[in-house]
């Protein structure tokens, strides 16, 4: 195994799967973030630090993104997923392809965006969430058993984490090599292709289909293995 992929796995707690690419939503009117905060600055304050240090902050995601104008009173408010699939069509077409959304079809209660991502920030949340949240069903006692359900989604979580971190070490040597005047379109397009990966096992993720998961990333560790060793090569 290649130093990268050793760091990867030590350096795993701090890291998180990368953001599903999406454009922000457009509202007819959407509110000021700055009328938004005269109210609610202090009442939201860990909502927005969220926010703040989130992708939904660097690319002009707002208020007003998500929660459009104030509803009408008695406004059925939409639901989370709704909501976030308007920017994240992908992956709420892979959500609605999956065994839990078949569920919520039928009435049964199932995860959404809010059960695995922060709320503002959609942020992954830390491991023992995901334990705690994925056991209110499947454990020794839920309606659905197999605690073995949990232990693997937070299995296939760890190596998420470990391709997104593996993918930033590896992608700022491929910078190196560019920023040193060396020829550097090889190891670009090996990017590229675990970057497809990586797009493909954030859908599969959001269907639940975790073999199909632990496929596509055990493919971009490999590769980003011997990516890391061919740049070390001697020139």
């Amino acid at each position: 195994m290649g130093d990268v992929m050793i760091l990867a796995f030590v350096s795993v707690v701090g890291a998180a799967p990368a953001a599903t690419t999406a454009t922000p939503a457009q509202t007819a009117v959407p509110p000021d973030p700055e009328s938004c905060l005269d109210c609610h600055r202090t009442s939201a304050s860990e909502h927005l630090k969220d926010w703040g240090r989130s992708v939904h902050a660097r690319t002009g995601v707002t208020c007003g993104s998500c929660h459009r104008t104030p509803p009408k009173p008695g406004e059925a408010l939409p639901s989370v997923t709704v909501v976030c699939g308007r920017c994240h069509q992908d992956v709420e077409g892979a959500f609605k392809n999956s065994l839990h959304f078949k569920k919520a079809e039928s009435g049964g209660r199932v995860p959404s965006c809010g059960d695995c991502h922060s709320s503002a920030g959609g942020l992954v949340l830390p491991v023992e969430i995901f334990a705690e949240r994925c056991g209110r069903c499947h454990d020794d006692s839920g309606p659905a058993r197999e605690d073995s359900i949990s232990r693997r989604a937070i299995e296939i979580l760890d190596l998420l984490r470990r391709v997104t971190l593996a993918r930033a070490l590896v992608g700022a040597e491929v910078t190196g090599v560019r920023t040193r005047g060396r020829e550097a379109t090889r190891f670009e397009a090996d990017l590229a292709a675990v970057d497809r990966l990586d797009a493909g096992m954030k859908i599969e993720w959001h269907r639940f289909a975790f073999d199909e998961v632990e496929v596509r990333a055990n493919q971009a560790l490999t590769l980003l293995d011997s990516l890391h060793e061919r740049i070390g090569e001697p020139q």
